[in-house]
């Protein structure tokens, strides 16, 4: 009787065990992102151009042991660093897809970011270099070259979005007027207009890795330079 006992105390305590490490192991799977909405069809969609191929690093400068391409996305993770366009632009409207894919929750470090406006970093750096700085989805915005953060009229309140999703954002930037304005999933969110546009230089576009704690990935990156319109085309 005692060893019948004994017996069935152990298998409980073992299938306890058992159900406790599968339960542990399948929440600490990456919950899926959600996908972005679908663009509107434009006229001015079909004219933009890619920036990225979705396959190669082709276009871009960056240091290839924090940023690779996967699943037709730029994959930054290992360390700090931006990746940047070969190219220089002044006036452009770009759209991006991205997500922070760790951490799945909103942090002070672990965000997106898209720099533009400033300089060129100096030959294996990959730091800010001056640039002004929007960060998708929630629309925060700093200026690197005076190294604070700016406050753009907010033209809706914050959404609460989570930067685990993909979030499609809209930046139309005219560095002549200095004039910034950013939708996100066809949400207009933010306008801003630099106090000073004879700072402003034309320069590389960048995507941000802005802590080494986090992995942030950019997808769908199309640009029109000289935008023929002064409006958000993803704004229904």
């Amino acid at each position: 009787m005692m060893k019948a006992t004994l017996s069935v105390i152990l298998t409980w305590a073992f299938s306890t065990s058992l159900f406790a490490q599968t339960t542990t192991t399948s929440n600490s799977v990456a919950m899926p992102s959600a996908p972005p909405p679908a663009l509107p069809a434009s006229e001015t969609l079909k004219r933009m151009v890619p920036l990225f191929d979705g396959k190669t690093l082709h276009g871009w400068e960056c240091d290839t042991n924090v940023w690779s391409v996967r699943d037709g996305a730029l994959h930054g993770t290992g360390k700090y660093g931006q990746v940047f366009t070969k190219d220089d632009y002044a006036n452009f409207r770009l759209l991006v897809t991205a997500r922070v894919v760790t951490p799945e929750i909103n942090t002070g470090n672990g965000h997106l970011g898209v720099l533009f406006w400033g300089d060129r970093p100096a030959a294996g750096t990959w730091g800010t270099a001056g640039a002004l700085q929007v960060q998708p989805p929630h629309g925060a915005m700093w200026d690197y070259r005076i190294n604070k953060n700016v406050n753009p009229v907010r033209i809706v309140p914050k959404q609460g979005l989570l930067y685990h999703d993909w979030h499609t954002s809209e930046i139309l930037a005219n560095l002549r007027t200095g004039a910034v304005r950013m939708a996100v999933d066809g949400l207009e969110i933010i306008q801003y207009r630099h106090p000073n546009p004879v700072l402003l230089k034309k320069g590389p576009i960048g995507m941000q890795l802005h802590s080494a704690a986090s992995v942030v990935e950019y997808r769908d990156i199309r640009i029109e330079e000289d935008p023929k319109e002064d409006k958000l085309i993803t704004v229904k």
